[in-house]
Protein backbone atom coordinates (compact mmCIF):
# COMPACT_ATOMS: atom_id res chain seq x y z
CA UNK A 1 0.00 0.00 0.00
CA UNK A 2 1.57 3.63 -0.46
CA UNK A 3 1.32 6.18 2.04
CA UNK A 4 0.04 9.10 1.76
CA UNK A 5 2.10 12.48 0.63
CA UNK A 6 4.55 9.98 -1.17
CA UNK A 7 5.13 11.25 -4.57
CA UNK A 8 5.25 8.77 -7.71
CA UNK A 9 7.87 9.08 -10.22
CA UNK A 10 8.05 7.46 -13.98
CA UNK A 11 11.11 7.58 -15.54
CA UNK A 12 11.72 6.46 -19.26
CA UNK A 13 14.09 3.50 -20.76
CA UNK A 14 14.67 2.18 -24.08
CA UNK A 15 15.51 -1.24 -24.94
CA UNK A 16 19.33 0.02 -25.18
CA UNK A 17 19.32 1.64 -21.41
CA UNK A 18 16.63 -0.91 -19.77
CA UNK A 19 19.29 -3.88 -18.27
CA UNK A 20 21.42 -0.94 -17.45
CA UNK A 21 19.05 0.42 -15.52
CA UNK A 22 18.21 -2.90 -13.64
CA UNK A 23 21.98 -4.07 -12.96
CA UNK A 24 22.68 -0.41 -12.33
CA UNK A 25 19.65 -0.18 -9.85
CA UNK A 26 19.76 3.36 -10.88
CA UNK A 27 17.20 5.48 -12.71
CA UNK A 28 17.99 8.91 -15.01
CA UNK A 29 16.57 11.45 -16.83
CA UNK A 30 18.27 14.39 -19.46
CA UNK A 31 19.42 17.01 -17.58
CA UNK A 32 16.65 19.27 -19.41
CA UNK A 33 14.40 17.48 -16.77
CA UNK A 34 17.23 17.50 -13.84
CA UNK A 35 14.88 20.37 -12.19
CA UNK A 36 12.16 18.13 -11.56
CA UNK A 37 14.19 14.81 -10.71
CA UNK A 38 16.39 16.59 -8.15
CA UNK A 39 13.16 16.23 -6.34
CA UNK A 40 12.77 12.82 -5.73
CA UNK A 41 13.24 11.99 -1.75
CA UNK A 42 14.16 8.50 -0.33
CA UNK A 43 10.50 6.41 0.20
CA UNK A 44 9.30 7.60 -3.43
CA UNK A 45 7.83 5.46 -5.38
CA UNK A 46 9.09 4.86 -9.20
CA UNK A 47 7.82 3.21 -12.38
CA UNK A 48 10.21 2.66 -15.32
CA UNK A 49 8.52 2.98 -18.62
CA UNK A 50 10.33 1.09 -21.39
CA UNK A 51 9.08 3.24 -24.84
CA UNK A 52 10.24 0.99 -26.90
CA UNK A 53 8.27 -1.80 -25.60
CA UNK A 54 5.00 0.10 -24.01
CA UNK A 55 6.06 -1.88 -21.12
CA UNK A 56 6.06 -0.03 -17.64
CA UNK A 57 8.21 -1.53 -14.98
CA UNK A 58 7.12 -1.04 -11.25
CA UNK A 59 6.79 0.00 -8.23
CA UNK A 60 9.85 0.44 -6.93
CA UNK A 61 10.75 2.65 -4.00
CA UNK A 62 13.39 5.32 -4.21
CA UNK A 63 16.63 4.51 -1.45
CA UNK A 64 17.91 7.79 -1.61
CA UNK A 65 17.34 11.29 -3.02
CA UNK A 66 18.86 12.29 -6.07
Amino acid sequence: MFLRGTMYWKFVCTNKTESECFQRALFGDTKKLWDRIRDVKRGDILFLYNINTDVLFGPFTAESAR
